[in-house]
């Protein structure tokens, strides 16, 4: 998903490669425990698609305060990541379910 921030897009993906860059900025394994990591990881989420882009933590985390929706979007994408592997790990899908009901 493009993601807009300070006149600039940005690709925004929920991949392994986010998790490592979680990790290298926090210096800790990937666990949020509140919110500054959940913004590490939303800002991991965007870097680690944009190797050649120049975007620090406190621009973002600025971008954020001007405009909730940059955070909102960002969430979106994790929310529908996490319950597409939801999914996957149980067998699961919406097709199925409806085929069933």
């Amino acid at each position: 998903m493009k993601i807009k921030i300070n006149k600039k897009n940005y690709e925004a993906k929920y991949t392994i490669r986010a998790f490592f860059t979680f990790e290298q900025l926090t210096g800790k394994e990937f666990k949020v425990e509140n919110k500054l990591d959940e913004y590490i990881f939303m800002y991991s989420l965007i870097i680690a698609n944009n190797p050649d882009e120049l975007l620090t933590l406190n621009e973002f985390i600025s971008a954020c305060d001007k405009d909730l929706n940059i955070a909102l979007q960002i969430q979106k994408i994790m929310v529908e990541a996490v319950q597409f592997q939801a999914q996957f790990l149980t067998g699961k899908s919406k097709e199925s379910d409806k085929k069933k009901a």
